[in-house]
């Protein structure tokens, strides 16, 4: 019955959608009593006018998510080559020589860097993200899916809060590090390890947060939807999900990678703070990601 609801809707929606001026005076006619005789609608008609209304609106909900996500990912992708350039970088120019202060300089300049890619790489993603789900959650509110519609705001809600706390945890980290000195680097690298801590932390849950609403998300989802695009409608969505799978697993090895390698090169700074033995700064940890 709830799905013969939703169908029923989505037809009517449709043919208000579809029909010209001139069909909707055929319409009003069809609905006109004729001496007393009700004259029957044509159903096939109708029928065909939602089939293009849905496919032109809820037909394209995957596909709005897609695009957002194939944005978000070539984002995400290139912060982490670039981290991995600068890291490079910074082996290259490094001197058993240097003093601790000509190391903080250098590592300082390696977390800037890094930071001018990380932290605009979070918010072009939160816009690309929230922009295709504010765009879906109209199409749901226009065809009175309510349930789809709060499943939007809780998805849209777990992005944007995750994201904000990636860039703004990241951002503070390089804001902290600017302000430590060869004397107290000491107590700057340990508050840094544990920022770093967090923003990896906040991506993993970031990850099983979204991938549990968008499931909840994608079983609402697959009944309409179905009604646009037939036996279409399930690939779609194990498309999308598959997606979602893909790109937050990379932002998850992207910043666990970019955590890591700061730690270990922040020991690198003063002597005293290292507590493993390494082929080099980073050789173990990268071993070629992102080349």
């Amino acid at each position: 019955m709830a799905l013969f609801k939703i169908v029923f809707s989505l037809l009517l929606l449709a043919a208000a959608e579809e029909c010209d001026n001139s069909e909707r005076d055929e319409v009003q006619l069809l609905q006109a009593q004729d001496k007393g005789r009700e004259i029957q609608p044509d159903w096939t008609k109708i029928v065909d006018a939602a089939k293009t209304a849905v496919n032109s609106g809820i037909g394209k909900v995957t596909t709005q998510l897609s695009d957002a996500l194939d944005t978000a990912n070539t984002k995400i992708l290139a912060a982490g080559t670039k981290f991995n350039q600068s890291v490079e970088k910074f082996e290259s120019k490094a001197n058993a020589n240097f003093t601790v202060s000509q190391n903080l300089s250098a590592f300082k300049s390696l977390i800037d860097a890094n930071v001018k890619q990380f932290v605009p790489s979070y918010n072009t993603t939160l816009k690309q993200v929230t922009t295709g789900l504010a765009t879906t959650k109209t199409v749901m509110g226009a065809m009175g899916q309510k349930e789809l519609a709060e499943k939007l705001e809780k998805l849209e809600g777990t992005v944007t809060d995750n994201l904000r706390a990636l860039a703004d945890s990241t951002q503070a980290m390089a804001q902290d590090m600017t302000q430590a000195t060869a004397d107290n680097y000491g107590d700057y690298f340990a508050t840094m390890k544990k920022k770093l801590q967090f923003i990896s932390s906040t991506s993993a849950s970031f990850k099983s947060t979204f991938e549990s609403q968008l499931e909840a998300f994608s079983g609402a989802l697959l009944g309409p939807l179905e009604v646009a695009l037939g036996d279409k409608a399930s690939t779609q969505i194990s498309d999308l999900t598959a997606k979602a799978d893909l790109v937050l697993g990379n932002l998850q090895q992207v910043v666990g990678n970019y955590s890591q390698g700061l730690k270990t090169i922040g020991e690198t700074v003063d002597v005293k703070l290292q507590n493993t033995n390494s082929e080099g700064f980073f050789g173990k940890i990268f071993h070629g990601l992102f080349r």
